[in-house]
């Protein structure tokens, strides 16, 4: 009486009843837009330790997934920080900017997002000290960084101990 069972031939067969599955419980809570639960349960690359478990049809089934898995959590992410910012939930917005850079170095509008989240959290430095390492690793393995990202710099150095939410909203009429 145990979650695994016999399927017909060779095959394997799971009684799911009782049982959660992180992947699933993470392709739903994306789908239904709770991005902040789905970016908890995305915990990397999915079913790492199979590689080269099974059969070779099995493994690029694996592969597959984890490709497919891997491109939702990057969209998650992207929804999330974008999120984050729009809310002013800066600290939030960092980590997961952060995540994402991890999951893809070679992406500027990775960067451009933990720079801007660092520098919206009160950390000018910090967001100018990541300027520096995204510019190294672009120029390593890219032609180097756009415009973008020096002016995203600029404007921090500019503006180091402004505080770029009160600038935000300074720009709006309120009627008080």
């Amino acid at each position: 009486n145990g979650a695994l069972g016999r399927g017909s031939g060779e095959q394997l067969a799971i009684d799911d009843r009782g049982l959660s599955f992180d992947a699933i419980e993470f392709e739903t809570a994306v789908r239904e837009g709770r991005l902040s639960e789905a970016i908890h349960l995305y915990r990397g690359p999915f079913a790492q330790n199979l590689t080269g478990a099974g059969t070779a049809e099995f493994d690029r089934w694996v592969e597959t997934e984890r490709i497919r898995l891997d491109r939702l959590a990057e969209v998650a992410l992207r929804r999330y920080t974008a999120e984050c910012e729009s809310k002013g939930r800066w600290g939030e917005m960092c980590v997961a900017a952060m995540r994402l850079t991890d999951m893809t170095p070679l992406d500027e509008e990775a960067h451009l997002r933990l720079m801007r989240g660092l520098w919206l959290h009160g950390d000018p430095t910090a967001a100018l000290k990541h300027y520096e390492t995204a510019k190294r690793q672009l120029r390593e393995e890219l032609p180097g960084p756009s415009d973008r990202l020096d002016d995203l710099a600029d404007r921090i150095r500019s503006a180091p101990s402004a505080n770029p939410l009160a600038a935000r909203v300074a720009e709006h009429e309120t009627p008080f």
